[in-house]
């Protein structure tokens, strides 16, 4: 089930260490979802290294927009099928943000590529 699932979660451990110079910011993710109802599952480079999946479901029964936005912006974003191959592009927004239509409790996969 579900709950059986959301059991066997950790949390991620972190090792401390000195301030030092550097050009990444002292917090951020690799992607940012303003839908509590998405959760993301994974978080990866493409098969062929020419990008990022960012892949995740719907935990409702309910239709819902959700708005993925990765760590930077990429030349190209599309919707793909768990073979990582193209269904259809997205538009992305200003900071590389995409929209989504996502059915209740289905399965989508983006492809962030350069």
């Amino acid at each position: 089930t579900r709950q059986q699932a959301w059991d066997f979660q950790t949390p991620l451990r972190a090792a401390s260490s000195t301030t030092h110079s550097g050009s990444l910011p002292a917090a951020g993710s690799f992607v940012e979802v303003d839908n509590g109802s998405f959760v993301v599952t994974t978080v990866k480079e493409t098969e062929d290294r020419r990008g990022w999946i960012v892949r995740g479901y719907n935990v409702s029964g309910e239709d819902i927009e959700v708005g993925l936005t990765p760590w930077r912006p990429f030349r190209r974003a599309e919707r793909a099928n768990l073979a990582e191959e193209t269904i259809a592009p997205l538009e992305a927004g200003e900071h590389g943000q995409v929209m989504l239509n996502v059915k209740g409790h289905e399965i989508v996969t983006v492809l962030f590529g350069e």
